[in-house]
């Protein structure tokens, strides 16, 4: 018994065990850190109590069908620390059940609060990203150095049915042209990459048959280490 508490209080994931009336049975102490509580707090709070308003309403209905004897799989939930911080978990909670009776909740959940930040700020630099870009009339595309599309602006998905449908994250630029235009794109990228910051631009014939031009320049988005690339396209008539 006192080599299971020992793991269980050293365990980084929080951990917890509650009654089928909210109350809280035990708590590790990665829970009682992250949501700022005392152990001899722990007596006077309730599961209610640590939930985030935004995800009150979904986890009220989940404690309901785990009581139930439920198997709802991998949940997500954001929980309220004592200070009123913004902790989002996910992980798993069943329920010990005697002759048929739920007597209480296990539960181990994951702290991702840094992941679901990041993912926060990603979106939002996304869409700054894409309300900016879709203010130019060209069909613009940002890609990795080695020119796989990471995103491209309203002109440029609807240069091809298939990109209008199916979206262009993951896809290579030359997805966009007549067979044979990567090699010519390949090289305007490497001359790029040599010329330093001055754009660079080549003629390709696009998946319309038509000819293109599309000028490279660089495109810095959030860590200076990561370095992108920005083509925009535009049709020579």
């Amino acid at each position: 018994e006192g080599r299971l508490q020992d793991l269980l209080e050293n365990a980084n994931d929080l951990i917890q065990s509650v009654s089928s009336e909210g109350r809280f049975l035990y708590v590790n102490r990665a829970w009682r850190k992250t949501l700022e509580y005392s152990p001899e707090e722990i007596a006077g709070i309730n599961i209610f109590d640590i939930i985030d308003p935004s995800s009150m309403e979904h986890c009220r209905i989940t404690f309901g069908r785990v009581m139930a004897g439920e198997d709802v799989g991998r949940i997500e939930a954001t929980f309220r620390s004592k200070t009123g911080k913004k902790v989002y978990v996910e992980g798993n909670v069943n329920c010990h059940m005697e002759n048929g009776v739920p007597q209480y909740t296990r539960a181990i959940f994951r702290d991702v609060t840094d992941l679901k930040r990041e993912e926060i700020a990603r979106r939002e630099r996304e869409q700054v990203l894409d309300a900016v870009l879709n203010l130019t009339p060209h069909a613009t595309v940002i890609t990795t150095p080695d020119g796989t599309m990471l995103y491209a602006n309203k002109p440029a998905r609807s240069i091809s049915p298939k990109t209008s449908t199916g979206g262009v994250h993951g896809k290579p630029l030359w997805s966009f042209l007549s067979p044979g235009g990567e090699e010519e794109v390949r090289r305007s990228m490497a001359e790029l990459t040599m010329a330093g910051e001055k754009p660079t631009s080549c003629r390709v014939t696009g998946c319309d048959g038509r000819d293109w031009e599309i000028e490279w320049s660089r495109a810095r988005f959030g860590s200076k280490d990561a370095s992108y690339l920005m083509a925009v396209i535009r049709r020579i008539e």
